[in-house]
């Protein structure tokens, strides 16, 4: 699998950002290993995708392990990624996940899971808003939350599950752990990218994922535009 992406400065740091979308910020090792293995190929920047992508943490990531091999303070994924949800409050004060589709009961360990995060979010999200917003009242906070991320995890449930299992569909056949070990070597290599080579703003480059053999390559495909 590969995404192509394109170099490009944002307050003096020059990252790489997806080519298809042009309204995301530049990222490092690791926002490009969750652009390229956890979101779809589809994918049009809207919330709800971006929770399909927390889905696709799940199997990705969470499913082998990879906070507690990180040795985080929190090994609880949940905690990350409900953690999240603040700095995309703070992006789009008019966030608001959508109702999803129907979907199915996921295993227990997931739901569980899910759950956490959503609560998670509410309670970071919440937090942030009392310290940006100074008139707010911890009310108001709370109002705005449950109507942004809903007061019952009914809609983090469906877009994660929906996430969850097209993530599950597309590494069919692929043991977790290698997927966790893709997803470092992604990160690794465009860090080195980064941290190694003088990107200038719009070089484009073929970042790929070889799941089966937990490597990855990124190839030039252009000089700056």
């Amino acid at each position: 699998m590969h995404l192509t992406f394109v170099a490009e400065e944002r307050e003096s740091w020059v990252g790489l950002r997806p080519a298809h979308m042009p309204f995301f910020d530049p990222v490092g090792g690791m926002g490009a290993a969750h652009d390229l293995m956890e979101h779809g190929r589809r994918d049009n920047g809207s919330i709800e995708a971006e929770m399909m992508a927390f889905g696709a943490m799940i199997h990705v990531r969470a499913d082998a392990g990879w906070w507690c091999e990180r040795r985080t303070v929190n090994t609880d994924p949940a905690w990350h990624m409900g953690g999240e949800f603040p700095e995309i409050w703070e992006r789009d004060h008019d966030l608001l996940v959508p109702e999803p589709p129907p979907t199915r009961r996921a295993e227990d360990w997931v739901e569980n899971l899910i759950d956490r995060c959503w609560r998670e979010a509410r309670r970071s999200t919440a937090e942030r808003m009392l310290e940006l917003l100074e008139e707010t009242e911890e009310a108001e906070a709370w109002e705005a939350v449950d109507r942004m991320l809903g007061s019952t995890p009914d809609r983090f449930l469906g877009w994660m599950r929906l996430g969850y299992r097209r993530a599950r569909r597309r590494y069919c056949g692929v043991d977790p752990s290698a997927l966790m070990h893709t997803f470092n070597a992604v990160a690794a290599e465009v860090d080195k990218l980064v941290r190694t080579e003088d990107l200038v703003p719009g070089e484009r480059y073929r970042v790929f994922a070889f799941p089966e053999r937990c490597e990855s390559a990124i190839t030039r495909l252009s000089e700056p535009y």
